[in-house]
């Protein structure tokens, strides 16, 4: 499988989690969710499928979709967020992620 952001973005979000623990004075970042999409059928798995074909990984397989763009803000630098979360702005510990994908 494919992380979404990764394939529309060339890279993961900067953050998905930005919050403060019990246990520990520092707060974690990091990115915990992500979108995957899967990778399609390999070539002649299904010879009605008329899907585009593309190269993952050396093997040709029929895509179903194709990424169109990431909905999401989480590509800002961690200076520039709200957090720690949640707060008044982010109801959650985690940001909500979203990708546009087109069924092809």
């Amino acid at each position: 499988m494919d992380s979404a952001h990764f394939l529309a973005e060339g890279q993961e979000p900067t953050l998905t989690n930005y919050a403060h623990t019990r246990v520990n004075e520092e707060a974690f970042v990091g990115t915990l969710d992500y979108i995957f999409c899967s990778r399609g059928e390999k070539e002649g798995e299904r010879d009605d499928a008329k899907d585009k074909d593309t190269d993952i990984d050396g093997v040709k397989r029929r895509q179903h979709w194709k990424n169109v763009r990431t909905l999401s803000t989480t590509m800002e630098p961690v200076e520039q967020s709200s957090g720690p979360f949640p707060n008044e702005i982010e109801p959650s510990d985690h940001i909500l992620l979203s990708v546009e994908l087109e069924l092809v």
